[in-house]
C-alpha cells in the first residue's frame, strides 16, 4: 500500500494514516562489489587463481588468492588494497570481501640468475675456462648462463701455454679475490660477475733463458735475495694503491698469493718460511703496471 508513503523510493518515509489497514514490504538487496586481480609485470611473470572465481562479492565472503610465478620467476609481494590480506608477502592469502571494490597486484620478478664471466686479457688470449652444473647427483658442462636460486655451479680456469692462472674476481667486489685456486664451486644467490685473472707464465720465461720478457714494467725490490725466506719488497716511493703479490715456483704453479694496499709506506716484509729451498718468481702486480723477480731461498 504504497500509495499511503510519502517518498516510496525512499529508506525513511512518512505516511498519514488511512481508514483501513495497511501493509508494507520492505525490499532488500545485496550490495555487489569487484575484486580485481592484476599481474605485474602482465605478461610472462606469473598467473594468479582465486577461489571462489566469480564476477561480484559480498560483504564478508571469504576468498582465496593464489600467485604461480612462471619458470624462471619469483613471487614477490601483493601491492594495491592490501590491508584486507591476512599476509601479503605470502604468496597464498585468503581476504574477507568489505564493503568496497578491491584491487590487488600480483609482482613478480625474473628469479634467475646470469653468471658472466671475463678474461683478463684478450689479445693473446691466455687461456679459457669452463663451467659446470650439479644436476643428478654430478657436475654436467653446461653452456648455459642463467641459473634457477641455489643453483651449485663449478667454474674451472684453464691457462694457455706460456700464461699461468692468477685467481678468481669478483668484479661486483671492486674486483677482490675470491679464490686463487683454478677450480673454484658456489652457489648461485645472485647475479655473478667474475674475472679469471691470468698472467705471463714467468718461470717459463727464465727457464727458456728469455729474460728480456721480465723486465719489470714498474720499479720495484725484492732482498734480500737470496734469502732465507724472509723478504722485503720496495715499491716506488710515490706509488699509492693496491699490490697483489703472486709467487710461483719453477714449474709455474702458485705457492703464495697476498694482497694489500699501500698507503702510508712502501716497504713490506712478507714470509715464506713454509716453502723449501729453490728458485721462485715473484710478480707484484699494481694499478699501473707489474714487477716480476726472480726469488731464491737458500737456508
Amino acid at each position: 500500500d504504497t500509495g499511503v508513503l510519502d517518498d516510496p523510493g525512499n529508506a525513511q518515509v512518512h505516511l498519514t494514516m488511512p481508514a483501513y489497514n495497511v501493509e508494507l514490504t520492505a525490499n532488500f538487496a545485496m550490495i555487489d562489489y569487484t575484486l580485481t586481480l592484476i599481474a605485474e609485470p602482465q605478461e610472462g611473470g606469473g598467473l594468479f587463481t582465486v577461489t571462489p572465481d566469480q564476477e561480484h562479492y559480498n560483504v564478508g565472503d571469504e576468498v582465496q588468492i593464489t600467485a604461480t610465478p612462471e619458470t624462471g620467476w619469483q613471487f614477490t609481494e601483493w601491492t594495491g588494497d592490501t590491508g584486507v590480506l591476512d599476509d601479503p608477502g605470502n604468496a597464498q592469502v585468503h581476504l574477507t570481501m568489505p564493503a568496497d571494490n578491491v584491487e590487488i597486484i600480483a609482482n613478480f620478478v625474473d628469479g634467475w640468475h646470469t653468471v658472466t664471466v671475463l678474461l683478463s686479457h684478450e689479445d693473446p688470449a691466455p687461456g679459457t675456462y669452463e663451467m659446470k652444473v650439479f644436476d643428478g647427483g654430478e657436475f654436467q658442462p653446461t653452456v648455459e648462463n642463467r641459473f634457477e636460486p641455489g643453483t651449485f655451479l663449478f667454474l674451472r680456469a684453464i691457462a694457455y701455454d706460456g700464461f699461468v692462472f692468477q685467481g678468481w674476481q669478483d668484479r661486483d667486489m671492486n674486483d677482490d679475490y675470491i679464490s686463487y685456486a683454478n677450480d673454484f664451486y658456489f652457489i648461485s644467490r645472485r647475479d655473478n660477475h667474475f674475472k679469471a685473472q691470468f698472467m705471463q707464465d714467468a718461470s717459463q720465461a727464465y727457464l727458456q733463458g728469455n729474460e728480456d720478457l721480465l723486465i719489470s714494467e714498474v720499479s720495484s725490490n725484492v732482498y734480500p735475495n737470496p734469502g732465507n725466506g724472509v723478504f722485503w719488497v720496495e715499491l716506488p716511493s710515490e706509488y699509492k694503491g693496491g699490490v697483489l703479490i703472486c709467487v710461483h715456483n719453477r714449474v709455474g704453479r702458485k705457492v703464495y698469493g697476498h694482497s694489500l694496499d699501500v698507503r702510508s709506506q712502501n716497504k713490506f716484509r712478507f714470509n715464506l718460511n713454509f716453502l723449501p729451498d729453490g728458485i721462485y718468481y715473484i710478480r707484484l702486480q699494481m694499478e699501473h703496471g707489474v714487477g716480476l723477480h726472480r726469488l731464491i731461498i737458500a737456508r
